[in-house]
């Protein structure tokens, strides 16, 4: 799910834009001015959330809580172009409009540069609505970073992964091993090793799991536990992949079950026992490699993970999909390059012939669910695969081995579904240790201290 410096920084757009705002009157329908800084691309796709005085008033951008509220200010204005350096949009705010805030994505990053997730990769501003003349500000993206991947005990691993390649994308994946405290000391010993995969937007560096090192090191030295913590990278253009096998994406499934696991058999000193932890996409990525390959990764955690149960999270007790998923999936069709719902589609529904290439569960205009697209997402999920004999089965070699902890206040409604799957495992005779917590989606790196020595002491086994 989105992380929360995207909302963070959304608010610090606003502390940052020497504007104050307070009610007016909504301009005449004279086109929207938007100048683009030096360095920026002249095309891109522009967006706007429009705020009332309510809105201001009750810090919508700036409370994390409300991202389902958020959601329905935002509108997609589509490709634009800038000539000498301005774009004029058409744009005529609603009566109770009493400001603005515009994003410029010049590069295709859809959810990223709406949330400012990736910064550098769009800019914004905010304006009392009488002002039609928008002077965006941020830097222009100037490229990757370095790599992250460097420091006392870290090593970097490239990897030619051949069966995640397509056009564009020549198939080179990263992995950073960060090595046992213990390792250059004894050369003698083995570890069990750990997999952390990241959340959206996240790598084999910046995930929640895999920054959390410092705590993870402090329970290897309280217990005499020590495995070789290794940061998976799983994103692709479109957002995470989820390590399925995909017609659009490839077969990930292979690369991270088979492939990853020889590369580090063949370079470290590893242990035939391994675990898989992760928060929010990351979570649920943890999840599926263990109950996908029991005899691969034999015990998993999964922080706040995205819905394993979909039925749950999408739709209410009546049946209908929830209002704020249809607005999430609305603005997303609208993008079309990147996202959560964009990666979901582009895993478990990708079709060339429909826009995008990729077909939604629910129709973007109508908000009518498309039964046939969601039953292809449904079979995805660790619910629905809970209910075959095949998953059964696996599911079954892991009782005592999986953990799951949730928030009561995940912001993005993740509690309910892993609350309900949790009780799945159970009533099917599963043991999972499911631990509720007063948090929300964000920030409390505590929250991984029981999934490290939960995984801990069953590697150690």
């Amino acid at each position: 799910m989105i992380h929360r410096s995207a909302l963070a920084l959304v608010a610090l757009s606003i502390a940052c834009g020497g504007n104050s705002v307070s009610p007016s009157t909504a301009p005449s329908a004279t086109p929207l001015s938007v100048s683009i800084p030096e360095g920026f691309d002249s095309s891109g796709i522009l967006f706007v959330i429009e705020l009332s005085a309510e809105d201001v008033e009750s810090n919508l951008l700036q409370d994390v809580s409300r991202f389902d509220a958020l959601l329905r200010h935002v509108e997609v204005l589509g490709e634009v172009s800038a000539i000498d350096g301005l774009i004029a949009v058409p744009f005529q705010p609603a009566s109770s409009t009493v400001a603005v805030r515009v994003v410029y994505d010049s590069v295709g990053v859809g959810m990223d540069a709406l949330f400012g997730m990736q910064p550098g990769l769009a800019a914004a501003t905010w304006l009392p609505a009488e002002g039609r003349a928008l002077s965006l500000e941020g830097e222009p993206f100037t490229g990757a970073p370095e790599e992250p991947c460097i420091g006392d005990r870290l090593e970097l691993i490239a990897i030619d992964a051949p069966e995640t390649r397509r056009q564009g994308d020549p198939g080179q994946r990263r992995l950073c091993v960060y090595l046992p405290a213990s390792y250059a000391a004894s050369p003698e010993r083995r570890y069990p090793v750990l997999f952390a995969f990241p959340g959206y937007s996240g790598s084999h560096v910046h995930g929640n799991a895999f920054r959390a090192r410092a705590r993870l090191d402090a329970i290897s030295a309280e217990t005499g536990i020590e495995v070789l913590f290794v940061g998976v990278e799983t994103n692709m253009p479109e957002g995470p992949s989820y390590l399925d096998s995909s017609e659009r994406f490839g077969d990930w499934d292979h690369y991270v079950s088979e492939h990853v696991p020889a590369v580090l058999d063949e370079r470290f000193r590893t242990l035939s026992a391994r675990g898989a932890i992760g928060h929010s996409t990351g979570g649920l990525n943890a999840l599926n490699l263990a109950l996908r390959h029991p005899d691969v990764v034999q015990t998993a955690a999964a922080s706040s993970p995205d819905a394993p149960d979909l039925d749950v999270w999408m739709f209410d007790e009546s049946g209908a999909v929830r209002p704020w998923i249809r607005e999430w999936l609305r603005v997303e069709y609208a993008l079309g390059n990147r996202g959560q719902m964009i990666s979901y589609a582009a895993n478990w529904s990708p079709d060339p012939s429909a826009p995008h290439g990729y077909r939604w569960p629910v129709d973007p205009a109508s908000g009518a669910l498309e039964r046939d697209v969601f039953a292809r997402w449904r079979v995805r999920s660790p619910a629905a695969d809970l209910a075959t004999p095949e998953g059964l089965a696996r599911a079954q070699r892991l009782s005592g081995r999986l953990l799951i902890t949730t928030g009561r206040a995940d912001e993005f409604g993740l509690f309910e579904p892993s609350e309900h799957y949790a009780a799945q495992l159970t009533e099917a005779g599963i043991e999972v240790r499911f631990i509720p917590t007063p948090w929300g989606h964000f920030d409390h790196e505590e929250r991984l201290d029981e999934p490290f020595r939960f995984l801990l002491a069953r590697l150690a086994r």
